[in-house]
């Protein structure tokens, strides 16, 4: 099933490629507990492709890590893409990617980083060190 545009995270853990991702995943509180000490506005935009077998699996691993980390701060924008990574709204084009799933984390406009296709140690670690560079 491919699903573009605007998506929300119940949509996208209710889908069966997602849940046995989410549903198995075990969050590494330890590594994010020192995000919570300094709950800073954040913004990430997720593009993902609920095709891909990657966005399964990670999509499902951050909607899982958001809800333990249940930060007050952060507002999550996730953009499906169709095979040619185009949507109907064009809204993914104000994202430069090729890859996908992209993590674009930013903080008052400005980006502090990116995960691409898969993290490089785990996407908690990853976001660990993207907030604190």
């Amino acid at each position: 099933m491919i699903l573009t545009g605007k998506l929300d995270a119940d949509t996208l853990k209710s889908l069966e490629d997602f849940k046995p991702f989410y549903e198995t995943y075990q969050v590494d509180k330890n590594t994010l507990l020192p995000l919570l000490e300094k709950p800073l506005p954040l913004e990430i935009v997720v593009i993902i492709g609920t095709w891909c077998p990657d966005c399964h699996r990670e999509i499902a691993h951050f909607i899982k890590i958001l809800e333990a980390l249940a930060y007050p701060t952060i507002d999550v924008v996730y953009l499906g893409v169709d095979r040619n990574k185009q949507d109907p709204e064009n809204l993914s084009q104000d994202y430069d990617f090729n890859r996908i799933p992209t993590f674009i984390i930013k903080q008052a406009g400005k980006e502090l980083g990116r995960i691409i296709e898969s993290p490089t140690l785990s996407l908690e670690k990853d976001l660990e060190k993207i907030l604190n560079e």
